[in-house]
């Protein structure tokens, strides 16, 4: 499996300069590391695991068109400077980075020259942080045991020939790129280009980016550059005076990568599609048990921190002391669905989501701090006036999370859609 990075196995060209907007404002390259993990395509992993279910054996190696890399073209002396490193890393006009290499200064040991003023070595090393970046986001997202091979080139691709130098059969070997210009090669899988990202993917993104750079705080120096593009990848929109981060949202399901037919026995394809189950079996137990373990510690410290929350006997929520103006913890115990509605601050980027909401749901359980509130009898005693929905409404707003819990069991929706019906029988009251 040869992959293609830009609009194939990541987002945009590079991210859309995201990465480059980390790095321009000197954020860690941890910051750009995770950027690159929340970029990733989602119909990355599924390609695979199909390639996986049908060959025993499934190499990868990343594949990306990136001249800069190859060719510099310094913008301080107006000259294209021929990069050379390490004499086995190239091969027909091709720069091979192997799985070795871990970081920038990993590939600048075996620097050959020319020689580079410091602002184009570090040009050079921030372009390489990214590259790395991208290729170690795809190998945890294919849970790979081994560091994929990157190949850059300044050219054309020739998918046969760059498969053999990195030791897998062409026979089978298959390029997925978004480039229709390799449609007519036999070994190119063309797929859909990934310019735009889908929800909730792309608010994760966006949330992401405001949180390690908030856009107020960018040098207007930075927001003049990534203007200066072409308006499908800007990474910045201005609406009414305000700027802030831009990724197209995909309004239509993304389309699956098609496999193509492998040329393997039926025997050997039955074996690996029986392997295949047992891995994935496998996974799914390892990170089932991952999750219960993530999950406890939140509950242990949930637990711990609502220890300091006292609850009066007429059921009213009372905090430790706290400074003016700072918010007190509210006493889960009684909460009920009004006041988990004024909870929303507490869930992703403000906003209320079925995830979000099961997970501190659990949370809570876990925790063993949730119980039913009776309904006060005003509530519980609507009048005979009101409607069928109006009632219920009334009943359920004394219910705490766990009554809430097991009222939406019976109406076969989420939990969610339970409290977005308590909020709307607020409003009939």
């Amino acid at each position: 499996m040869i992959l293609d990075i830009d609009k194939t196995a990541i987002y945009g060209n590079d991210a859309n300069d995201l990465a480059i907007s980390l790095q321009w404002m000197e954020k860690p390259s941890t910051s750009v590391r995770k950027l690159y993990t929340k970029v990733l395509s989602p119909v990355l992993r599924p390609a695979y695991e199909e390639l996986c279910s049908k060959a025993r054996k499934v190499d990868v190696v990343l594949y990306t068109r990136r001249p800069q890399m190859i060719r510099y073209q310094s913008c301080m002396r107006d000259l294209c400077i021929p990069i050379r490193y390490k004499d086995s890393w190239h091969e027909d006009g091709q720069l091979y980075i192997p799985p070795e290499v871990k970081e920038p200064e990993d590939v600048f040991q075996h620097f050959q020259g020319p020689e580079l003023r410091p602002e184009e070595a570090a040009d050079i090393k921030k372009a390489l942080t990214r590259l790395l970046a991208a290729r170690d986001a795809i190998r945890g997202e294919l849970d790979l045991d081994y560091t994929p091979t990157v190949v850059v080139t300044a050219s054309d691709k020739k998918v046969e020939a760059t498969a053999e130098r990195c030791g897998i059969s062409s026979e089978n070997a298959f390029l997925f790129d978004d480039n229709k210009g390799l449609a007519r090669d036999p070994r190119v899988v063309v797929v859909d280009p990934l310019e735009s990202l889908p929800e909730p993917q792309r608010s994760k993104v966006l949330a992401f980016m405001e949180a390690e750079l908030p856009i107020k705080s960018a040098d207007p120096y930075l927001l003049d550059y990534l203007e200066d593009v072409k308006e499908t990848e800007r990474a910045i929109e201005r609406l009414a005076g305000d700027v802030r981060w831009r990724i197209p949202l995909s309004y239509r399901k993304i389309d699956r990568w098609i496999i193509p037919p492998l040329n393997i026995s039926r025997e050997d394809e039955a074996v690996a599609l029986k392997e295949f189950e047992d891995l994935r079996e496998a996974l799914e137990l390892r990170e089932g048990k991952a999750r219960d373990e993530r999950l406890k510690a939140q509950s242990d410290d949930l637990s711990r921190k609502l220890q300091k929350v006292k609850v009066n006997d007429e059921g009213k929520a009372a905090t430790t002391p706290v400074a003016a103006g700072a918010k007190s913890t509210p006493d889960i115990k009684r909460l009920t669905v009004e006041g988990y509605l004024e909870k929303s601050e507490l869930y992703d980027n403000g906003v209320m989501t079925p995830v979000t909401l099961e997970k501190e749901m659990a949370m809570y359980e876990n925790a063993g701090i949730l119980s039913p509130v009776s309904p006060s009898s005003e509530e519980s005693t609507p009048s005979s006036s009101s409607p069928p929905q109006a009632k219920q409404g009334l009943e359920l707003r004394g219910l705490g999370v766990d009554g809430l819990r097991d009222k939406k069991e019976g109406w076969g929706v989420s939990l969610l859609d339970a409290v977005q019906k308590a909020a709307e029988w607020r409003k009939v009251k």
